[in-house]
C-alpha cells in the first residue's frame, strides 16, 4: 500500500487484530498525519470479541466508525486526539486520520505488555523500561488521563483498552 486517500504512506506504526496505524504525509499541506484502517486479521478473534452470531467483520466496522464519530465529538478535549477525517478506500475498508504525535508515554516508558512471549517479540527500543516517573510528572500524566476519561463517559463510551 503506497497511498490511502491522498495521503502518501510513509510507514506502518503499528497494528493489532482489528486495525493498524500508519504515518503518512498529506501532500498538499506536507504535514504528517496519522492514519488508523480498519482490517479484521482474525475472524474468529473477531467473533470472539463481539459475541456477534453473524458477521462479526461488519459489526467491528460499525464499532470502527462509532469510535470515529465520538472522538469527532470528543476534539474539544485536548488530551483526545482529533480526527481530521473519515472515509473508505476503493474496496470499502473504512480509515480515519489523525494529527502525527511523535512523542508519547511509550517513549518514556516502552510497551506496555506484559506477556513475555509478546515482550521477546518486541524491538528492544519497545520493550518496557524499568525506569519511574518523578511522582509530579505521573500525577500530571494521570490528571491528563481522567479530565479524557470523564468526557468519554460523558458521550456513553467505556474504554477498556
Amino acid at each position: 500500500m503506497q497511498n490511502i486517500g491522498k495521503y502518501k504512506i510513509i510507514k506502518e506504526l503499528g497494528a493489532g487484530g482489528f486495525g493498524a496505524v500508519y504515518l503518512a504525509e498529506d501532500p498538499r499541506l506536507g504535514e504528517q498525519v496519522a492514519i488508523k484502517v480498519f482490517q479484521v486479521k482474525d475472524s474468529n478473534v473477531a467473533a470472539m470479541a463481539t459475541s456477534a452470531t453473524s458477521d462479526a467483520g461488519e459489526v467491528l466496522n460499525q464499532r470502527f466508525l462509532n469510535e470515529a464519530k465520538t472522538l469527532r465529538q470528543l476534539n474539544r478535549n485536548p488530551h483526545i486526539v482529533d480526527v481530521f477525517e473519515f472515509d473508505e478506500m476503493p474496496d470499502g475498508t473504512p480509515y480515519y486520520v489523525m494529527p502525527y504525535l511523535p512523542h508519547s508515554l511509550k517513549d518514556e516508558l516502552g510497551s506496555d505488555a506484559t506477556d513475555a512471549t509478546v515482550i521477546a517479540e518486541l524491538e528492544p527500543e519497545d520493550k518496557p523500561k524499568p525506569k519511574r516517573l518523578p511522582i509530579s510528572l505521573a500525577l500530571n500524566y494521570l490528571d491528563q488521563l481522567l479530565l479524557a476519561l470523564k468526557d468519554v463517559h460523558k458521550v456513553g463510551l467505556v474504554h477498556w483498552g
